[in-house]
């Protein structure tokens, strides 16, 4: 999902947006699940990095997800611009905030 996103981004940046029903269709599905995802986050428990011990209470998730992790660049990737902003070259631009979610995907440090 986050790499047909990207590569959509960038094409819809450079070129005008589908006028498919079923691509708009599955575009609302993969932003769907760009938001499950921003809210799963908020469940998903960490290693604390210094103490190594596994974090499953919830408020220190949600802290360490929204002041350490990447809150701001899955928010600011999910959020709908298109709806608050006129559309134009701008509202494009803001799709292209999705890119540093690859970033995440291919995080060596999991590996």
């Amino acid at each position: 999902m986050v790499g047909y996103s990207c590569i959509t981004s960038m094409l819809y940046v450079a070129f005008t947006t589908s006028n498919n029903k079923y691509l708009d269709l599955f575009e609302t599905f993969v932003e769907a699940m760009f938001w499950i995802d921003l809210f799963l986050n908020f469940i998903q428990s960490f290693k604390h990095p210094e103490t190594l011990e596994i974090v499953t209470d919830l408020k220190g998730i949600a802290k360490n997800y929204i002041f350490k992790g990447w809150f701001i660049i899955d928010f600011v990737s999910v959020f709908p611009f298109q709806h608050f902003i006129p559309q134009g070259q701008i509202t494009k631009l803001f799709r292209l905030a999705r890119l540093p979610r690859l970033i995440k995907l291919i995080d060596i440090s999991k590996f």
